[in-house]
């Protein structure tokens, strides 16, 4: 009956603020239950930090894949520099991997 009132309401042509006033609340209004978060943001809520570090480990390995590119650019040919800056990433990855290493070995 209220749902009936509101939309009589509205449809004579009074605004949403004297609607809210007027105290008339619609069905659906109502019956609102919480929405569950999504997919996509329990994810991000849970995962976050490992995705930002995953795209900055990204950026960090073209940036050194491009130094070592262009820095041999004008070795024999093409390939060379693209094989240098293939041995610049794996340099750094190589590193990378021994710092969890080295630690066990010192104690």
């Amino acid at each position: 009956a209220e749902g009936a009132v509101a939309g009589a309401a509205a449809g004579a042509g009074l605004s949403a603020a004297a609607i809210a006033a007027a105290g008339i609340v619609r069905d659906s209004e109502k019956t609102k239950k919480p929405r569950k978060p999504s997919k996509l943001r329990e994810f991000w809520g849970r995962e976050k930090y490992r995705v930002i570090f995953l795209i900055v480990f990204f950026w960090v390995q073209v940036g050194i894949f491009f130094y070592g590119f262009l820095s041999n650019l004008g070795g024999p040919n093409i390939y060379f520099a693209m094989a240098k800056g293939g041995g610049s990433m794996f340099n750094l990855n190589c590193s990378l991997v021994l710092f969890p290493v080295m630690r066990n070995m010192i104690s």
